[in-house]
């Protein structure tokens, strides 16, 4: 449904939704429990489904008149496509570090901040990048762009784990807020960039799960290192390690393939 030159804003403006109710939903349960509205929070997630089913109600359904492939492509020859692998290692460092996000409250509350502070300004800019300011970037090339926005994200974990001050808290938010709104579309347009259409749905869908196989991931991780190194030292070990993940993806993969001296077929 979308061409080369589309997919990238589409991608970002699709995915926009899902960063609003950390600007919005977050800070207004953090208040409903400071001011002890507590069955009125727990009730709260009941209403926010309903208010989407809703909105639902009222969707049209689409009328797609797009060219339907005859054949989908295989996961065996998909995993055969070069530069599919390293995409997947790229999607996973993201993913990692975005479902930090989940002991958030637990770092904010080791280093005496509300985490509001990093939500909305994580929202924020993950906003702003996916919708007014997505076009000023589109004219780079996407490939030097997912692996970059992976390793932002962890140096702000890292940034995070040193914080002690509401103004850090917002700082480091609007950086990983930055990353997260770059590479999450980027990532997915990628794959309409490096392969046939006919590996588009299967490749889609392997890139989404590996980003929110992070979401199990990142809790079993955390659980077993913060009992021992604490909490801050278990954001530093875990945002270093993504940051370190993904520089060298880009160093050894995606920079040589911005410069013409890695293309994308064969193994890898």
């Amino acid at each position: 449904m979308l061409d080369e030159k589309s997919r990238g804003i589409g991608f970002a403006l699709f995915t926009t939704g899902s960063m609003l109710p950390l600007a919005t939903v977050v800070p207004l349960s953090e208040w409903l429990l400071l001011h002890g509205c507590r069955d009125l929070y727990i009730w709260s997630p009941a209403l926010a489904s309903l208010a989407c089913a809703a909105v639902s109600c009222l969707v049209k359904d689409l009328s797609y008149s797009g060219g339907h492939e005859k054949r989908w492509g295989s996961y065996g020859d998909l995993f055969k496509a070069r530069g599919v692998k390293v995409l997947l290692f790229t999607a996973a460092a993201m993913g990692l570090a975005d479902a930090m996000t989940i002991s958030m409250a637990s770092l904010a509350n080791a280093r005496a901040v509300p985490v509001s502070y990093f939500m909305v300004a994580n929202a924020f800019a993950a906003v702003l990048i996916r919708t007014a300011a997505f076009r000023l970037i589109s004219g780079v090339p996407r490939v030097r762009l997912a692996a970059p926005a992976a390793a932002l994200m962890g140096s702000a974990l890292l940034g995070l784990s040193f914080s002690s001050t509401s103004s850090m808290f917002v700082f480091f938010g609007l950086l990983f807020g930055i990353g997260i709104g770059i590479g999450f579309p980027t990532d997915l347009a990628l794959v309409g960039d490096m392969l046939p259409a006919a590996y588009h749905p299967k490749a889609t869908g392997l890139v989404l799960l590996v980003i929110d196989s992070g979401w199990m991931i990142s809790p079993l991780v955390y659980g077993c290192f913060s009992p021992y190194l604490g909490v801050s030292n278990t954001f530093r070990v875990i945002g270093l390690a993504v940051f370190a993940a993904a520089s060298m993806l880009y160093l050894r993969y995606w920079l040589p393939l911005t410069q013409g001296k890695l293309k994308i077929d064969g193994d890898c």
